[in-house]
């Protein structure tokens, strides 16, 4: 574990080089980034995305969503692009203003490639897929008839963990494509170790681009299936659209069913086989509302060795509802192992009772943190330890309600987060970048 801070002048080349040592050479690397430029500090305008790039094949699929901050009249949009693993938005309209692909990877290390550049730092959480993981990145179309199927197959593998990107009803598309609305959806699901149980999990934002009423926003959190599309119009009604369910693996695929409306959500799936680790996803009771430590009782049968926790956190309190009639959405990627965790965090406030919005970013050396309405934070979590019936959770700010958050857990698995805390700070010059590595303190 490496806590160090570096300058290296990259001769005009715009490559910056992120160290995992003694991993060998990475078959699969996955970055979130929000609008975060200071540890554990608010910025103005709401932006959060995630990209991944898989060696076999070079191939890249990355999105980022944005909400205008201070505006009687707020935009609100996204990016998505097929040829880059960091997209980031502009902070008032739909504009790309940074992006990077994988220049090259080897033995312990990734080089990435800045293609345009942010002009302020920006802080980044990193995972790489390494060693005996078998991994593929790929658009999936679910059938758009209610209760119809769709499969994958010949992924050359027996995938045990997919992780899904969705951006409501559009198709992915190349070269940069933008969206109006701030729409994101991810979800989890693994098939456990008994080769027949399936889990799944998923959450979906929407936020209305230019609202006219204080309901411009819909969220969801559901611990049954992988994903839902919603919508919101002009007038603030929310609509809950189509489910998507996991319903098999396969020798070589998966299966994916379209559940309650017949419309399909284009999707990209990141499907992994992590050989003989145990695996977990869900929605556990965590008790957000009082400080210390909780025990998160997955109760999957990890020993504790090395393994892997990913966290979406939310404000939700209720699972498998749809919160709409609201005027914010709430969310943190984060993940990592004790000690080396971040989170990228996003809060949109349309403002129409507020005479302008009131948006923010946030990044922080935790697995989740969540921004509550006025900027003060809703509730912190660190992991503090794996146990052999799950893992522990130090709660170190208490919601006023007890809120919810998606886990994903694998254990024994070849995945590492950036060393000394899964993220670094990036400072886009065209001759030279800083690259930040920090402790967890002053959160």
């Amino acid at each position: 574990m490496q806590f160090s801070a570096y300058t290296a002048d990259v001769d005009g080349s715009n490559i910056q080089t992120l160290l995992f040592p003694g991993i060998g050479v990475p078959k699969a690397v996955r970055i979130d980034v929000s609008g975060g430029s200071t540890n554990a500090t608010n910025v103005d305008h709401a932006r959060i995305g995630r990209g991944y790039w898989v060696a076999n094949g070079d191939f890249y699929r990355s999105v980022s969503v944005f909400a205008q901050d201070s505006s009687a009249n707020p935009n609100s949009g996204g990016i998505f692009d097929t040829a880059t693993i960091i997209q980031v938005t502009n902070t008032t309209s739909a504009a790309m203003v940074a992006e990077a692909d994988i220049h090259s990877v080897g033995n312990g290390w990734i080089k990435l490639r800045w293609l345009d550049y942010p002009g302020t730092v920006l802080l980044l959480s990193v995972t790489a897929y390494y060693g005996d993981v078998q991994c593929n990145l790929h658009d999936f179309t679910p059938s758009a008839s209610v209760d119809g199927t769709a499969t994958t197959s010949g992924l050359a593998f027996a995938p045990n963990c997919l992780e899904l990107l969705h951006i409501n009803d559009t198709a992915w598309s190349a070269d940069g494509t933008f969206n109006t609305m701030g729409r994101l959806g991810i979800g989890y699901s693994v098939l456990q170790e008994d080769d027949t149980t399936i889990l799944q999990g998923g959450v979906t934002v929407v936020d209305r681009d230019n609202p006219t009423t204080v309901t411009g926003c819909g969220q969801v959190l559901r611990n049954n299936r992988i994903a839902q599309k919603l919508t919101v119009n002009n007038a603030g009604t929310v609509t809950a659209g189509a489910l998507l369910e996991v319903t098999a693996y396969t020798s070589d695929g998966y299966t994916i069913a379209t559940r309650v409306v017949a419309e399909s959500i284009p999707c990209v799936i990141f499907a992994v086989e992590f050989g003989d680790g145990e695996r977990w996803c869900g929605v556990p009771a965590l008790v957000t509302s009082s400080t210390g430590v909780k025990s998160v009782a997955a109760a999957p049968g990890f020993s504790p060795a090395p393994i892997h926790v990913d966290c979406i956190g939310t404000m939700i309190q209720t699972v498998n509802t749809v919160e709409s009639g609201t005027q914010a959405c709430h969310l943190s990627l984060g993940g990592g192992q004790p000690g080396q965790e971040s989170c990228s965090t996003y809060q949109t406030e349309d403002g129409i009772l507020l005479g302008t919005s009131d948006t923010r970013s946030r990044a922080n050396a935790v697995v989740a943190e969540l921004i509550g309405d006025g900027g003060a934070v809703s509730w912190r979590g660190s992991l503090d330890l794996f146990t052999g019936s799950g893992f522990d959770i130090e709660i170190e700010v208490a919601s006023t309600n007890d809120e919810l958050a998606l886990f994903l857990v694998v254990g024994g698995a070849d995945v590492q987060a950036f060393p000394g805390q899964d993220w670094l700070a990036h400072v886009a010059r065209r001759r030279h970048q800083t690259v930040l590595w920090g402790t967890r303190k002053g959160r």
